[in-house]
C-alpha cells in the first residue's frame, strides 16, 4: 500500500478577484482571477493531486492534474493559478471557480489526502487590479496591494514594497531603466548576459552582452531579468 507523503510547507502569498489587464494568462486572456502559491523550501514541490478551493464546506473543489511539469513550483519560487472556470482552456493550472471581488472569501489549499490544510488565505472585498496577500513572502501580516503604489500586486514574484531595493534584488548594482517601462525599450546600466521570464516561469528572450532590450509586442506585466551572475530584478512593462 502505497503512504502519502507529509503535507509540504506551502503558502498561498497573494490572491486577486478582479483583474483587469493587470496580468495576462497564457491564452493572453487578462481578466482572469488568480492565487500565487510560494515555495519557501530550498527544493521543488509538486502540487499534483492536491486540491485548491474557494469553499471551506467542499475543500476537494479542484484537483491538481498529474503528468505536467507546470504544477511544479521551483524551490523558493512561484506559482500562480488562474480561477476563471475555464478548464477548456486545457490547462492544469486553471481552476473551476471563480474569485468574488464584492464579497471577498477564503482560498484553501489541501494536501492529497483530501483533508489536511496546507494553508488558505482569508480576503475581503477587492478593488479591481488589488491583490491581498502576505505582506512578505510568507509572512503572518497581511496587507492589500494597489496597482501603480509602491505596494503594487506582484504576481510570480517577491511580495513586499516595489522600491529600488526590491526591484534591484539582493542590492544588486545590475538595474533597468525606466522602470516601470512604457515605451518600446529597456535600458540597463551594465553589458550583461540577460534572460528574461515571465510570471508563469516561461522563457520570454535571452541575449549575450546587451544593455538594452526591446520590449515591442510584450504583454502588460511583470517579468524577472537574470543575469549570468545570478541577479534578478524585476521589470514592469506598462
Amino acid at each position: 500500500t502505497s503512504s502519502i507523503p507529509p503535507a509540504p510547507s506551502l503558502f498561498i502569498n497573494e490572491v486577486m478577484a478582479d483583474n483587469q489587464g493587470f496580468i495576462s494568462d497564457e491564452h493572453n486572456d487578462a481578466n482572469d482571477d488568480w492565487v500565487e502559491i510560494y515555495n519557501p523550501n530550498a527544493m521543488d514541490v509538486d502540487v499534483a493531486d492536491m486540491y485548491i478551493s474557494d469553499d471551506t464546506s467542499d475543500p476537494t473543489k479542484y484537483r491538481f492534474p498529474t503528468g505536467s511539469s507546470a504544477t511544479v513550483i521551483p524551490a523558493n519560487g512561484y506559482l500562480i493559478v488562474w480561477c476563471d472556470n475555464q478548464q477548456t482552456q486545457a490547462g492544469p493550472l486553471h481552476t473551476n471557480f471563480v474569485l468574488s471581488e464584492t464579497n471577498g472569501g477564503t482560498v484553501r489549499l489541501t494536501h492529497v489526502d483530501g483533508t489536511t490544510l496546507i494553508d488558505e488565505i482569508t480576503f475581503n472585498a477587492l478593488a479591481t487590479n488589488e491583490s491581498f496577500g502576505r505582506e512578505s513572502d510568507g509572512a503572518t501580516n497581511f496587507t492589500t496591494f494597489v496597482a501603480g503604489s509602491t505596494m503594487e500586486p506582484t504576481p510570480g514574484s517577491a511580495n513586499g514594497v516595489v522600491g529600488i531595493e526590491l526591484l534591484n534584488g539582493n542590492n544588486t548594482a545590475f538595474q533597468a531603466y525606466p522602470n516601470p517601462v512604457d515605451g518600446s525599450e529597456v535600458f540597463f546600466n551594465q553589458m550583461a548576459n540577460v534572460v528574461v521570464f515571465n510570471v508563469v516561469g516561461q522563457v520570454v528572450t535571452q541575449a549575450r552582452q546587451v544593455n538594452q532590450l526591446s520590449v515591442d509586442g510584450w504583454e502588460s506585466g511583470i517579468y524577472l531579468v537574470r543575469t549570468e551572475q545570478g541577479e534578478t530584478i524585476r521589470l514592469i512593462v506598462k
